[in-house]
C-alpha cells in the first residue's frame, strides 16, 4: 500500500550503500584526511563554542562563513553558496536546473552520487568511459555532447576513483565543451587542494561554469559535512532559492571558519599527504600484474587480477580499502599517515616476496 504512494523516481533509484562492514583497525577506504585537527584549532574551537549561544538559530544564509570562504579564494561572498557537504550542493543544483527527462552527461568510472541525484529529480544520466590511462577521451566526449545535447555536464577532476586530472589542458577542453551546448558545466573539485589545480581562476569567463568543493577531504572535516558552490553571482542567486533556511548549523560554521583562519596548518598536512602518496605509489608499482594509475588526489586507484588475492591479505591485516562491485579487479586505497602507509607496506611485502 505504502509503495503505491511513492514517487516513481524514488522507486527506481537504489539507496546509497557504504562498503562492506568488518572489524578494521585501519580505514583507508573513504578518502578522508588521516590526521586529526591540529591542537591549536581544537583549542580555539573549544573556547569559541563555549562562548556561542547555541539556543539561538545560526545565520540564515551563513553569510560570515561564505565571506571567509570567499576571502580564502580571492572572490566575493556573492560567488559562494554553503551547504551540508558537496553532496547537498549537487542536489541543490539538480533541484534548481534539471527538469524531468533532461540529460546529465558525465564520465565513468566516477562518483556514484552524480547519477543518484540526477535520477532522484527525474533526470536521465549518461556517461562516457575514460581512456585506459584515466584521461578523458576528448573527441568522443565532444561528440556525445553534440549528439545528446545534455542540460548538465558533471566532471570530477581529480577524478574519483581514478585520481588523475581529466586532461592536461582541462581549461581549453572546457571552452570547447561550452561552444557545443547551452547547458551548465559542473566541475567537482573535492580533491583540488591535493593537486594544486583549480578552475576557479576561470570563473568569470562564463556564468554557465559551476565548481563544487568540500571541507571533507583536504580540510580534514569529513565529520561536520560542509561543502560549497563557487559560481557567478546570478547562478548563486538562483540556487539560493532552493536552499533550506539555516541549512548550516553554528558548530559547523564556526569550525569551518577556524580551519580557514589557520590554513597554514592544514596546508602542512596536505604536503605530508602528498609525500605519503608518492611513497604509496612507489610501493604499488613494484607489484607485477596490476595497473596503478597516477594520482593527483589523496588516494590511488589500481586494477588487475591480483586484486582478489590482495583483498584477502588486507582483510586479514584488518586494513579497509575500497573495492568495486562493478569491477571485481579494481580497488582504491586512501593515502594514510606514515604509520598507516607502513602497515600497507607490510601487506604488500607478500607480493614483493613472490616476485623475487
Amino acid at each position: 500500500m505504502i509503495e503505491e504512494l511513492v514517487r516513481d523516481e524514488v522507486k527506481r533509484i537504489t539507496a546509497y550503500q557504504s562498503s562492506e562492514k568488518a572489524d578494521y583497525l585501519i580505514n583507508l577506504s573513504g578518502n578522508e584526511n588521516p590526521y586529526p585537527l591540529p591542537a591549536k584549532i581544537k583549542k580555539n574551537f573549544k573556547k569559541t563554542i563555549l562562548e556561542t549561544e547555541l539556543n539561538r538559530y545560526p545565520e540564515i544564509w551563513s553569510t560570515t562563513l561564505k565571506q571567509k570562504i570567499a576571502d580564502h579564494l580571492n572572490l566575493t561572498e556573492k560567488n559562494i553558496l554553503a551547504a551540508n557537504g558537496s553532496d547537498e550542493v549537487l542536489q541543490l543544483i539538480m533541484e534548481t536546473f534539471l527538469k524531468p527527462g533532461e540529460l546529465v552527461l558525465s564520465i565513468k568510472p566516477t562518483f556514484a552520487m552524480y547519477q543518484y541525484f540526477t535520477e532522484l529529480v527525474g533526470g536521465e544520466y549518461k556517461s562516457v568511459r575514460l581512456n585506459k590511462d584515466g584521461k578523458i577521451d576528448k573527441e568522443l566526449f565532444l561528440r556525445e555532447v553534440e549528439k545528446n545535447k545534455p542540460k548538465l555536464i558533471i566532471l570530477c577532476s581529480p577524478n574519483n576513483p581514478t585520481g588523475g586530472l581529466l586532461a592536461d589542458d582541462l581549461h581549453e577542453f572546457l571552452q570547447e565543451i561550452m561552444k557545443r551546448f547551452s547547458g551548465l558545466v559542473i566541475i567537482d573539485e573535492a580533491y583540488a587542494e591535493f593537486s594544486g589545480e583549480t578552475m576557479i581562476k576561470y570563473l568569470r569567463e562564463d556564468s554557465r561554469f559551476l565548481i563544487t568543493r568540500t571541507f571533507s577531504k583536504a580540510m580534514g572535516l569529513a565529520g561536520i559535512r560542509l561543502g560549497y558552490l563557487v559560481a557567478a553571482s546570478d547562478v548563486i542567486k538562483l540556487v539560493q532559492k532552493v536552499v533550506r533556511p539555516y541549512n548550516i548549523n553554528k558548530i559547523t560554521s564556526l569550525l569551518g571558519q577556524l580551519v580557514l583562519d589557520n590554513y597554514e596548518l592544514v596546508d602542512a598536512r596536505i604536503k605530508e599527504i602528498r609525500k605519503n602518496r608518492c611513497r604509496l605509489y612507489q610501493m604499488l608499482i613494484k607489484i607485477k600484474g596490476i595497473k596503478v594509475y597516477e594520482s593527483e588526489a589523496n588516494y590511488i586507484y589500481f586494477s588487475g587480477k591480483k586484486i582478489l588475492e590482495m583483498k584477502k591479505l588486507f582483510v586479514d591485516a584488518k586494513i579497509k580499502i575500497r573495492y568495486y562491485k562493478s569491477d571485481l579487479t579494481a580497488a582504491r586505497i586512501t593515502v594514510g599517515s606514515a604509520d598507516e602507509i607502513e602497515a600497507v607496506e607490510k601487506v604488500l611485502a607478500n607480493f614483493y616476496d613472490m616476485e623475487c
